[in-house]
């Protein structure tokens, strides 16, 4: 759970005491996090950087704010307990449950990722979910305001802010650090925040919707039929949003807790939407990764499978049309989706289409190849989504041959998907 690159966060400007704490624990295995060397970048990127105070949904309770929470809308799922297979061990480990809240906050400050920025100094992660955390445990990401968390003082150092656009009214944000950039993270981080209005949060026609920027045709598609009824304001990824009145609301999927009432909510909204496009040829779908693998390099994750020609062949002898998903128009799959009965592929974004299949298909995702030098992705979100969304759900792992590269069990793979039902 250490960062990966220990020196680089290193050289972001922190407390003195933090800083020999940091080495003391890490210059043993990094020899060159000599101090000196540094002071030269360390005071640049001290100008760069902004002391804020970090603050949980809870800490902003107790200061006085307004902040709502939703008990009990939904139960814990434990996935070895519901899906077939081979599961991974790190597939395995159960998650908490996530309730749903909100702060109502004036004139805040919302950022690209989701956070957001107090008048009184105040600053509120977009899951707020480091509270307790270690400050070493906290990863650090390249497209996140926040560098780091002192969990004694809570002092916190997050990027100086860009430029501010002023908006008036009552907003809810959509912003999320990754959503744009994955559409599976788009999905399960974005579009399910739509159970904020079952749940009363948020009315059409009332409230303003800030919303990330959107890379894709399919983005947009989703993203204005999930959200129909609204004033939509899509704001540059640059740029930060001060809001009369911000509504910021719990992310409602993460790597720590999962809500399976939204996901179902969401399921039940894109199937009503799909209804028009229903009707033609029941199809299985394979999602290939063809489009969404850099072949021996690190983003594979331990998916850039030695015999994925092999495994598209059998696909296709078992009646499987092997799509690539990226490459549709949208109307071409909302077609595909709304008329296939199984989906099976390797852990990607492109799983999770499966939330516009008609409930109680069958889902089988493949994960990476665990090895030297490998990682298996732990897909926390979505084959957790494909429960939640009322499929039948199997996990394959995978291994790696003798010169250490992923493989899957295609024969193991074929008479898994014999066992499902139809």
């Amino acid at each position: 759970e250490n960062p990966k690159n220990p020196t680089q966060i290193a050289t972001e400007w922190m407390p003195v005491s933090v800083w020999r704490s940091y080495r003391k624990e890490f210059a043993h295995k990094h020899p060159d996090m000599s101090l000196l060397p540094r002071i030269r970048k360390n005071l640049i990127m001290r100008f760069n950087l902004r002391k804020v105070r970090h603050a949980t949904f809870e800490q902003l309770s107790l200061a006085g704010y307004d902040v709502c929470t939703f008990n009990g809308c939904a139960a814990p799922l434990d996935l070895e307990d519901v899906a077939r297979g081979n599961l991974p061990e790190n597939w395995k480990t159960p998650q908490a449950v996530t309730a749903p809240k909100f702060a109502r906050l004036r004139d805040a400050v919302l950022f690209h990722d989701g956070s957001a920025l107090l008048p009184d100094g105040r600053y509120c992660f977009f899951d707020t979910s480091f509270a307790d955390e270690s400050w070493h445990k906290l990863k650090i990401f390249r497209f996140r305001m926040l560098r780091i968390v002192d969990p004694v003082t809570h002092d916190a150092l997050i990027r100086r802010h860009s430029p501010i656009i002023s908006i008036t009214g009552r907003c809810f944000s959509l912003r999320h650090s990754n959503g744009p950039k994955n559409f599976g993270h788009f999905v399960h981080d974005v579009l399910t925040r739509i159970y904020y209005e079952d749940l009363g949060v948020i009315v059409p026609g009332r409230d303003k919707l800030i919303a990330p920027a959107l890379l894709t045709p399919m983005q947009e598609a989703l993203f204005h039929m999930v959200f129909e009824g609204y004033e939509i304001i899509q704001i540059p990824s640059v740029a930060a949003v001060k809001a009369e009145e911000l509504l910021l609301p719990k992310n409602l999927c993460n790597a720590w807790s999962f809500n399976s009432a939204a996901v179902a909510a969401l399921a039940a909204r894109m199937r009503r939407f799909m209804i028009p496009y229903a009707g033609r040829k029941k199809r299985k779908v394979c999602v290939s990764r063809r489009d969404g693998t850099m072949r021996g390099g690190k983003e594979s994750l331990g998916r850039d499978f030695a015999n994925f020609e092999d495994y598209e062949i059998r696909m296709r002898k078992l009646g499987y049309d092997v799509v690539e998903v990226s490459k549709l128009e949208p109307e071409d799959q909302f077609m595909l989706w709304a008329n296939a009965t199984s989906i099976v592929g390797i852990h990607g974004a492109g799983m999770m289409n499966m939330i516009m299949m008609p409930s109680g298909g069958n889902y089988t995702e493949i994960a990476g190849a665990s090895g030297p030098d490998l990682h298996t992705p732990c897909p926390n979100s979505t084959i957790r989504c494909a429960i939640a969304a009322g499929h039948q759900v199997c996990g394959m792992s995978s291994g790696h041959d003798l010169q250490v590269r992923p493989v899957i069990d295609i024969d193991r793979l074929e008479a898994e998907l014999s066992c499902m039902t139809h």
